[in-house]
């Protein structure tokens, strides 16, 4: 057999390819277009930040995964699977949950796993099988993670100021923030890593699948490479706070501090990528391409031994035919039910999602929590309300009056959310304050008290006691899944989306305690108008 021929299709099975390739992009236009909004926002969501820019390049890497394979995939016999079926269901189900809570992440990993469940409904198993990674890998599509930036944070102030200590340079901590005798340094959300941890990841998860052949190898590769980006932030944090402290705060405290980061990433992932070369496996990178080759020998016919070739021939275009049938009637079955439920659950979503507001809002908070106009010294930032209450309840005797903003939210979408990027109870637009505790804490010793999420926010001359806390379907809590949670069954329930965000600050430089105790009497006045605006009213 001439070498041109190994790479020819068989023509049994090229019928078949065409069918469920056609199945295939067919389910991928109705994915693009049912579900845009989802689509649409995950696209945004990498425009909008560096962290995960990477995710315009995963799919067309996912699409070069493929064609490096296409040899094995043409002598492979695609058939079809209901479990692809099962996966696209669990993910539609997934996703409806995100879209009435309004969880972009859930929505985001509703929507990409939808792609393998389709490939695997039109493709069947074996072919699913083989290409297990480059659909897999399309999971870094998602932008993930930023519930780990305050551990990151936290992380990198440790061993900033350990190393500090160590090299005998005298620091004063206190939260995120430290003094050094040359100057003031703070870990913000940039220096948190996150970013070098989620390239590293990326990077080495595709490193790993080209170049190592067994699955222990490239798990430990990931993990090593993910352990070396975290500690390669937390030498880079201290590197730069060493070039500001002996330049006199010449050098490393504007934006080029960020330029050496990514020199100093960039050489550390070079290194552990030439020492994970070092130690691939020799057939790595054809693994990589041959994964399907068991399941080629097992959906190929093949004639059986001492039978005359016609007769076999024959018997095997009849079974082959009635395989084709069984699997375009599965294809055809299977699409078609899931985009029957798929636009069932749209339309549901939407009717669920018809909730009225409160028109007197406003007039109830007023009514409830008597405020005299004053300007905030922090106020939060938050969009998409439907009613706002802030002022100031007036000073007592006992000190200082308690500054008071909530926030009214309902029919949350849209960019109508209550919790969502961009909204925050501490808009520090003044950079001179900073937060240097938070923590949350119950306002009294009572089993069943209010719990708040409690910051000390400071500038060179004063400091503040910030209190808040949300409030959903007359249900409170300090945790932003929390909110999605209960936003999710008070739309099941029909009692709908009905919340507020309540946020209290008070001077405490004459004492925290005193604080306390106003916030503590504002709190009760407070809450008790955010439950009774936001329980259900039938």
């Amino acid at each position: 057999m001439s070498a041109a021929s190994e790479n020819v299709v068989p023509t049994h099975a090229a019928p078949k390819w065409g069918l469920a390739a056609a199945v295939f992009g067919a389910g991928m236009a109705f994915l693009l277009l049912a579900f845009a909004d989802s689509w649409r926002l995950l696209f945004q969501s990498w425009g909008s930040s560096e962290t995960y820019s990477h995710g315009y390049l995963v799919a067309p890497v996912s699409a070069w995964l493929v064609w490096r394979m296409r040899a094995q995939l043409a002598a492979m016999m695609p058939t079809a699977s209901l479990g692809g079926l099962v996966v696209l269901l669990a993910a539609l189900l997934l996703w409806a949950a995100g879209e009435i809570a309004d969880v972009n992440v859930v929505r985001y990993v509703a929507v990409t796993a939808m792609i393998p469940g389709l490939a695997w409904l039109c493709f069947g198993t074996p072919v699913a099988r083989a290409l297990a990674f480059p659909l897999g890998f399309l999971v870094c599509m998602i932008p993930a993670g930023e519930g780990l930036v305050p551990w990151l944070m936290e992380g990198t102030a440790d061993a900033t100021v350990f190393a500090l200590k160590l090299s005998g340079i005298p620091v004063h901590r206190e939260g995120l923030h430290f003094s050094l005798p040359t100057g003031r340094w703070s870990v913000v959300e940039a220096c948190s890593g996150l970013r070098y941890v989620i390239a590293a990841l990326v990077l080495s998860l595709l490193f790993s699948y080209l170049n190592y052949r067994r699955i222990a190898h490239r798990v430990v590769f990931v993990a090593v490479a993910v352990v070396i980006a975290v500690v390669a932030n937390w030498a880079r944090a201290y590197l730069i706070v060493l070039i500001g402290h002996f330049s006199n705060m010449r050098y490393g405290v504007g934006d080029d501090h960020v330029v050496y980061g990514w020199v100093f990433f960039g050489l550390v992932m070079f290194v552990v990528f030439w020492m994970g070369m070092r130690f691939s496996d020799e057939d790595g990178n054809a693994a990589a391409v041959s994964g399907s080759t068991a399941s080629t020998a097992s959906t190929t016919p093949t004639p059986a031994s001492g039978s005359t070739a016609a007769p076999s021939t024959a018997a095997s275009q009849a079974a082959m035919a009635s395989v084709v049938r069984a699997a375009t009637r599965t294809r055809a079955g299977g699409f078609a039910a899931f985009v029957a439920v798929s636009l069932l659950a749209l339309f549901g979503i939407h009717t669920l999602q018809d909730i009225t507001p409160r028109a007197d809002a406003h007039a109830q908070l007023v009514q409830q929590v008597r405020l005299e106009h004053a300007v905030l010294d922090i106020p939060p930032a938050f969009e998409g309300h439907r009613a706002v209450h802030q002022g100031r309840i007036p000073p007592t005797e006992a000190g200082a009056g308690v500054q008071v903003y909530v926030a009214y939210f309902a029919r949350q979408h849209d960019g109508g959310e209550m919790v969502r990027w961009g909204n925050t109870v501490l808009a520090l637009v003044d950079k001179t304050w900073g937060t240097f505790s938070r923590r949350v804490v119950p306002v009294d010793e009572a089993p069943d008290a209010l719990r708040v999420e409690e910051r000390v926010v400071r500038n060179d001359n004063d400091e503040r006691l910030l209190w808040s806390w949300y409030t959903v379907g007359g249900r409170d809590t300090t945790e932003a899944r929390t909110v999605k949670l209960l936003t999710l069954r008070g739309f099941v329930t029909g009692a709908g989306d009905h919340s507020t965000v309540n946020v209290l600050l008070s001077p405490a430089g004459v004492g925290r305690d005193q604080a306390r105790a106003r916030l503590r009497a504002a709190a009760a006045e407070v809450d008790a108008a955010a439950r009774a605006l936001t329980v259900a009213h039938h």
